[in-house]
C-alpha cells in the first residue's frame, strides 16, 4: 500500500512540475516584435486655381515590388485635361526619403518634408497606437489639352510584424503594406476608371530557406486577385473600377502564417 502511494505521487509530481514549469515560461514569455510603418497615399487633387482646368482620372496603375524590408512603388495616373496649366501636385509618404515624378518628359524631384498637420495612428493593434510622423511630397508640373501620364517613384518601409516565436520555435514574421486610396476618390474619375494593381515579392528567402521547411511564400490583399510566379518573384495581380477600397492592404508572408492571421 505504501508503495502504491510512493507510485501516485510520485506519477503527480511528474504531472504538476512540467505544468508549473510551463506556467512560467509562459509567464516569462516576451511580447511579439510588431515594426509597424505607415503607409503612402494615392495623388490628391490639385488646390483649386482662377483657371482651373477640367481634370479627369482615366485609370491608375500602380506597380509594387517588394523585398522583406521595403517596396518600390511606382504609381502611373492617366489624367485628361480641357486646358494646358502650371499645378502643383501633392501626395503623403511614410517616410522622408526621395521622390522623383515624371511626366512629358521631364524628371522632377519632389520636395518631401514632415506633414505637421497629421500622424498616422495604427488602430489594429493595442500595442501599437502611438503616432507615427507622415511625409508631405509636393511638386510641380505642367499638365497640357488631352492625354497626361503623371508617374511618381518612392520607397516604401513596410511593416514587419512577428507572429511566430517563443522558446522552442524559430521566430517568423509577415509584412505588410498599406496604401491609402481616399484621396484618388476626390478626383473627377473617368466612367470605365480602372486601378491595375501588381505587387511582386521574392518567392522564397534565401537568408532563411536554405535547407528549412518554411518555403511556401504567399500575397494577400483581401480581394480577388491572381497569383503568378515569375523567376524568382511571385506575382500578385488584381483590378479594380470606381468602388475600390479606401485603402488596400496587403500581407505577405509564409503562406500558413497568413491563414492563422485570418
Amino acid at each position: 500500500m505504501k508503495k502504491e502511494f510512493l507510485l501516485s505521487q510520485t506519477n503527480l509530481l511528474l504531472i504538476v512540475i512540467p505544468l508549473l514549469y510551463s506556467n512560467e515560461i509562459l509567464a516569462n514569455m516576451r511580447a511579439p516584435s510588431l515594426h509597424y510603418n505607415a503607409p503612402s497615399y494615392a495623388l490628391m487633387v490639385p488646390e483649386k486655381q482662377p483657371t482651373m482646368p477640367r481634370l479627369v482620372v482615366q485609370s491608375e496603375t500602380l506597380n509594387v515590388a517588394c523585398n522583406y524590408i521595403d517596396c518600390k512603388v511606382q504609381a502611373t495616373y492617366h489624367i485628361t485635361s480641357d486646358a494646358d496649366s502650371d499645378l502643383e501636385f501633392t501626395f503623403i509618404m511614410p517616410s522622408l526619403l526621395p521622390v522623383q515624378a515624371h511626366i512629358a518628359g521631364r524628371v522632377i524631384d519632389a520636395t518631401v518634408e514632415q506633414d505637421l498637420q497629421k500622424a498616422w495612428t495604427n488602430e489594429t493593434h493595442p500595442l501599437a497606437s502611438k503616432s507615427i510622423p507622415l511625409y508631405k511630397a509636393t511638386f510641380s508640373a505642367t499638365v497640357h489639352v488631352g492625354n497626361n501620364h503623371i508617374v511618381v517613384s518612392y520607397v516604401q518601409p513596410l511593416s514587419i510584424l512577428e507572429r511566430e516565436y517563443g522558446y522552442f520555435t524559430s521566430s517568423r514574421s509577415i509584412e505588410r503594406f498599406v496604401y491609402v486610396l481616399s484621396p484618388l476618390k476626390e478626383w473627377q474619375l473617368a466612367d470605365n476608371f480602372t486601378l491595375d494593381v501588381t505587387l511582386s515579392t521574392l518567392h522564397k528567402r534565401p537568408d532563411r530557406d536554405e535547407g528549412g521547411f518554411f518555403k511556401s511564400r504567399a500575397i494577400d490583399c483581401g480581394q480577388q486577385q491572381r497569383q503568378d510566379k515569375e523567376g524568382d518573384r511571385l506575382i500578385l495581380n488584381t483590378t479594380f473600377k470606381k468602388d475600390f477600397p479606401n485603402t488596400l492592404v496587403c500581407w505577405i508572408g509564409d503562406s500558413d502564417l497568413l491563414e492563422s492571421d485570418d
